[in-house]
């Protein structure tokens, strides 16, 4: 599977998929969530 991202902004996070095991099933998601605020080496936000 290949999912693209364009243009992803300094201190966003993008989460393509979440992948179900044991079932092998990928479900695309796209979520973007912005982590400027947070930002120290990583997202520190809590991220699902």
């Amino acid at each position: 599977m290949v999912i693209e991202i364009e243009d992803l902004a300094p201190h966003h996070v993008w989460t393509a998929a979440r992948i179900h095991w044991p079932e092998a099933v990928v479900e695309p998601l796209g979520d973007v969530h912005d982590c400027s605020s947070n930002w120290s080496g990583g997202c520190r936000d809590p991220l699902p």
